[in-house]
């Protein structure tokens, strides 16, 4: 027989039980957040030979793309959120911390530490809801637990 788990005995995460919080502040409407890691690495090779010898890592990347529905009184760029800029007034940021935070543990899922904006687009299309995407580089990150 298969049941369906209770919110709470749920064993998986879903995009539905979680919420974002950018400088202790709830990123209302967001709908994606997508983080990479890149370890720069990188095949050591010698001659004779097209095969790498090892993998060696070189330069840790990591960035973090939060995105949105842009709201009318309220975009990442308001002094409200604090957390985009739309010229030099981005030398006024400070670094930030990304928590995803489960709604129903009340726990953080991920953290991303130390955060710099690095780019900040808007979207308006016919017929859609107008977005925001912010990307920003980390320092460090952790999972639950971690």
């Amino acid at each position: 027989m298969i049941t369906i788990a209770t919110e709470q005995n749920q064993r998986v995460s879903t995009g539905n039980r979680i919420y974002i919080m950018a400088k202790n502040t709830l990123i209302g409407r967001a709908q994606s957040l997508t983080a990479d890691v890149s370890f720069g690495t990188e095949g050591v090779y010698e001659l004779g030979s097209i095969m790498p010898q090892e993998h060696v890592y070189l330069k840790y990347t990591g960035t973090v793309t939060l995105e949105r529905f842009r709201m009318i009184d309220l975009n990442f760029a308001n002094a409200s959120l604090g957390i985009a800029a739309l010229g030099e007034d981005i030398l006024q940021k400070d670094v930030i911390d990304i928590n995803v935070m489960d709604d129903t543990t009340k726990g953080v899922i991920e953290t991303y530490r130390g955060c710099t904006a690095d780019s900040h687009n808007t979207s308006m299309r016919a017929n859609q809801i107008v977005t925001e995407n912010m990307r920003f580089f980390f320092l460090t990150c952790s999972t639950q637990g971690a």
